[in-house]
């Protein structure tokens, strides 16, 4: 669950050189209603009369800002234009006639308006100001122009009179908030919106009582600062309202002491269960979300007499608010707020001396922190509710929607399970990507990767049971059709008709969406998804003792490459093995190759930096096919291995790959595997001579010739009894509350590539639309290198010992008690989640790391040395050089610790200090190794001069020269 996810802005340009001048900067621009969010250098036009030029530190996306991304007509819809309104920042400058800020000062830009000197602004009630007779809403409050231009000169529109997701803006006045120096940034962005509208509410417009009772309908960041007011104020019941169950404990931390779930309620509806609860109905109602049905629920629930409903949600579909007028004459108030009824430059101080006094929590409200130019995956992440079950792909290409569903109970031959990770295959990706064919049918959930817990089994199911650690895998296994019982092949002849879209018995479906609508199945797994319902001939029990991430990993990658090497080239000691392709399946075969005993493995990839991965799993020797020059990388692989290899693996699905892997075997006994599925039509090409002169071997291998519940318990065997190296396919590990998918990377730049585990929340299964859009293009590498499958799980390691049921029903809700058991290979948090980033978080979540992160990446403890791959925060043009560079001074120089950087030169996060902090001390250690003006130091220079503020630089130049620098230079 997520309240609030931060976004860390670092500009380039110190205010001396800057004032009364344009700036040029990063923005996140967005051009169309809807799409995606572009990173773009824009013109920031210098500070007006009454204006402020803030340098944006840190900004939080609120639900209005992806309110404002998809609205598509109306007079606050202008595209391009900057969005974002929750902030906080450094004034850069300030225009004529500002007096109340200085440049320097900590100040948070809010988009209600407070002057302090019109007619409302003095009243001591309500918050609107009327200093300006007319509102524009997408440009300046005072003439409706632009402070924005792109590139071209193109104006860009601005969001609400603040514009955050820049790293720049210009606010008028009467917007800004100055803050004290002492708070800090993070809390400070907090402030700007969400929490002081509900902390406002119940504070200002409520005006709640002690001893009250309160009822509040949405737990968002808005509901839960009701919480904390309602709290504060001294109130006996706190009734929270919500359909995530998760958010009750969330709750309690903020002082929620009741919960109701409205779909566990029966027959009766939450107003009546308030009132029985709260004696005839609540002091106070709060709606929190927008939606005119609950604004009518929240008004019924509330006390005759006396009782006050606030709504603070605002409602965007046109729908009209209809209440019985009897209820109205019997004494109940409703009335609306914005901005909680708060007076900006004289209530938000308020808040923030409560924090500075430990009266206030804000630690709480922020659960994820991403980079600036991870933007696009903050609007995943909040787009993608707890409530939600399941990603759905309604079209082909198109990002995944979450959507709640239903789970039909499993018929017979069935089994119902508990997704507890998955993982992204190439598969997935091409069957996204499918809009014609058998295979295509739309809408679908896709996934096929997987672990899990047995919550139930159909009729006829005897060899696993509710609460067995099982994992699904596409290819069938009966074990009683003559191909399951013939040692050759992993075929299964069990049903005579395939249905590549539904239950392999009869091609019905098992789930439906929130309309009744079916939704189709892939590869008869369909993973992304909290439950899901798997053929009995599809389903692998495992050993308990198998943690749940490896087991993940054996449901197909890591098994199809293991068995390609073991059962169908049967690979002997000595031999010489050459693998087309290093990604998981490749990296897979290598590690089967090596168990086999041969002699010389070689890797054919483009991203050099496979070699290194490789030799953990026995690659001996590597060749990148752009260094070969002139040659072919069959030349290069025969004169490696005395004209050619004895077995060839290409793990790609490219048909020109798939003769270069044939034409580089060796005559007589030289054996081709083809592992890659050729999805684009193109037809193999080879030479007849090579099949009949030279006596080679070409084959096609599906799932590795693996026959799934004889050979995946052996692998689970040979990884416990530490023969099998499963670990090194994971290089990133987080925890997270029980309902976790984790995802794993595809389709990455080169520069990007890595084994990396990525672990997300079930709700925020929506950003594999980040994964998935790279593959159509949007980071995609040239020719064959676009595949490359990263595979990765994390859980927080949870069993479920679930009790039978004697009665199965439809699954929208979680049916079943879930008892915590720690798995045996589970490792404490405090070690599983070592190199998370320092970011406050609800105490029950874990938060995942950006995709970009590598497992080098430097940790947040005080040992940390300097990083070996680039940054989220460094250019994704890294090159090979700089990364090798960074190696040479991690190895030449002593380590950098964060904790010799000075305390009042800190960032608010540790993330943000470390990179300004470390790049700098590289730059001058640089320097001094190779000279002034060394190229290889210049890219040091430029990430702490981009990162760092001038007067810090100016600082540490002084205190080098007088030899005072903390640092280890």
């Amino acid at each position: 669950m997520r309240t609030r996810t931060l976004l860390t802005i670092m500009g380039s340009n110190s205010a001396s050189a800057t004032a009364g001048k344009p700036i040029r900067c990063q923005a996140a621009v967005c051009r169309k209603a809807g799409e995606p969010l572009i990173i773009e250098e824009i013109e920031v036009a210098p500070p007006t009369s009454w204006e402020v030029r803030i340098k944006i530190l840190c900004t939080s996306l609120c639900h209005s800002d992806v309110t404002f991304w998809k609205l598509s007509a109306g007079p606050v819809s202008a595209f391009p234009r900057i969005l974002g309104h929750e902030a906080a920042g450094v004034v850069e400058s300030v225009g004529e006639n500002v007096e109340e800020v200085k440049e320097g000062d900590i100040v948070i830009p809010v988009f209600q308006r407070n002057c302090g000197e019109c007619r409302d602004c003095k009243c001591p009630k309500g918050n609107i100001c009327s200093k300006f007779p007319e509102d524009f809403y997408c440009g300046m409050p005072r003439d409706g122009s632009s402070r924005f231009k792109d590139k071209n000169g193109e104006k860009l529109y601005h969001t609400l009179c603040v514009s955050s997701f820049t790293e720049y803006t210009v606010v008028d006045v009467t917007h800004v908030v100055k803050m004290n120096p002492d708070f800090p940034i993070d809390k400070a962005s907090l402030l700007s919106c969400g929490v002081s509208t509900g902390l406002g509410a119940a504070w200002r417009v409520a005006d709640i009582e002690e001893g009250s009772t309160v009822a509040i309908f949405g737990l968002g960041a808005v509901g839960l600062a009701v919480v904390q007011g309602a709290k504060l104020r001294g109130a006996a019941k706190i009734i929270g309202v919500d359909l995530n169950p998760e958010k009750f404990e969330i709750g309690k931390k903020f002082g929620l002491t009741d919960f109701i779930n409205p779909t566990t309620c029966g027959e009766k509806s939450t107003s009546q269960i308030i009132k029985e609860m709260s004696d005839g109905g609540a002091d106070y109602c709060f709606e929190c979300i927008g939606l005119a049905s609950l604004m009518q629920e929240a008004f019924t629930s509330s006390r005759k007499g006396t009782g006050k409903t606030v709504i603070i949600g605002i409602e965007m579909h046109g729908t009209p608010l209809s209440i019985n007028p009897y209820e109205l004459a019997a004494g109940k108030t409703i009335t609306g707020s914005m901005f909680g009824g708060v007076k900006a430059k004289v209530d938000i101080p308020l808040f923030a001396n409560q924090y500075l006094n430990n009266e206030l929590n804000l630690e709480g409200y922020i659960t994820h922190e991403v980079n600036f130019e991870d933007i696009n995956k903050a609007f995943d992440l909040l787009e993608a509710g707890k409530t939600l079950r399941s990603a759905v792909c309604r079209k082909a290409g198109e990002p995944l929607i979450i959507e709640e569903i239903e789970v039909a109970p499993p018929s017979s031959w069935e089994v119902r399970i508990k997704i507890l990770c998955t993982s992204l295959c190439q598969s997935d990706l091409s069957f996204w990507k499918l809009s014609t064919g058998p295979a295509s049918a739309f809408p679908r959930i896709l996934g096929h990767e997987a672990a899990g817990v047995v919550e139930s089994v159909g009729e006829n199911v005897e060899e696993v049971k509710t609460g067995d650690i099982v994992v699904p895998v596409f290819k069938r296994n009966c074990g009683e059709c003559r191909d399951c019982k013939s040692q050759k092949g992993n075929g299964c002849s069990k049903f005579s008709v395939e249905y590549p879209c539904g239950m392999p018995r009869d091609g019905s479906s098992r789930f439906k969406d929130k309309n009744g609508e079916n939704l189709h199945h892939t590869l008869r797994v369909s993973s992304f998804s909290e439950y899901t319902v798997v053929d009995v001939t599809h389903v692998v029990k495992m050993s308990p003792d198998l943690p749940i991430d490896k087991a993940s990993l054996l449901s197909c990658g890591v098994s199809t490459g293991l068995g390609a090497a073991w059962k169908v080239a049967e690979v002997e000691e000595g031999s010489t093995v050459a693998i087309f392709g290093l990604g998981a399946v490749g990296l897979a075969v290598a590690e089967g190759a090596r168990l086999r005993g041969a002699s010389k493995i070689i890797g054919v990839d483009l991203n050099p930096e496979k070699f290194e991965i490789g030799k953990k799993f026995g690659v001996t020797d590597f060749i990148n096919p752009t260094t070969c020059g002139e040659k072919s990388t069959s030349q290069v692989i025969k004169e490696m291995t005395d004209d050619g290899a004895d077995y060839c693996f290409e793990c790609i699905g490219l048909t020109s790959l798939m003769q270069d892997a044939f034409t580089s075997s060796r005559k007589d006994t030289g054996k081709t595997i083809l592992l890659g599925i050729e999805m684009h039509g193109t037809p193999l090409s080879i030479s007849p001579l090579e099949l009949v002169a030279a006596g080679k071997t070409i084959t096609g291998s599906m799932f590795g010739g693996v026959k799934a519940k004889v050979d995946i318990p052996i692998f689970a065997n040979q990884y416990l009894n530490n023969e099998l190296n499963l670990d090194g396919f994971i290089t990133h590990e987080k925890t997270y509350i029980s309902y976790c998918l984790g995802l794993s990377l595809a389709h990455r730049p080169p520069s990007q590539l890595s084994s990396a585990m990525a672990a997300v929340e079930t709700s925020n299964v929506a950003s594999l639309s980040e994964l998935l859009l790279p593959a159509a293009g949007r980071l995609a590498c040239s020719g064959w290198v676009k595949r490359y499958t990263l595979l990765a799980l994390s859980i927080d390691h949870q069993q479920y010992l679930l009790k039978d049921h004697e009665e199965k029903s439809p699954m929208t809700e979680k049916p079943v008690e879930e008892t915590e058991v720690k798995t045996p290979s589970a490792a404490p948090a405090e070690e599983v989640i070592s190199k998370t980033e320092e970011t406050p978080v609800v105490e029950s979540i874990k938060i995942a790391p950006a995709p970009e992160e590598s497992s080098e990446a430097v940790t947040e403890s005080a040992e940390a040395s300097p990083p070996v791959e680039a940054s989220s925060e460094e250019s994704s043009e890294s090159t090979e050089d700089e990364t090798s560079g960074d190696q040479e001074s991690a190895v030449e120089t002593p380590e950098i610790k964060l904790e010799t950087a000075p305390a009042d030169f800190r960032f608010p996060t540790t993330n943000q200090t470390r990179h300004c902090f470390t790049r700098y001390v590289e730059y001058h250690r640089c320097t001094a190794a190779k000279g002034e003006g060394a190229p290889e130091c210049d890219k040091f220079a430029k990430y702490y001069r981009s990162l760092c503020p001038g007067e810090w630089v100016d600082r540490w130049n002084e205190q080098r020269e007088n030899g005072t620098f903390p640092g280890p230079l």
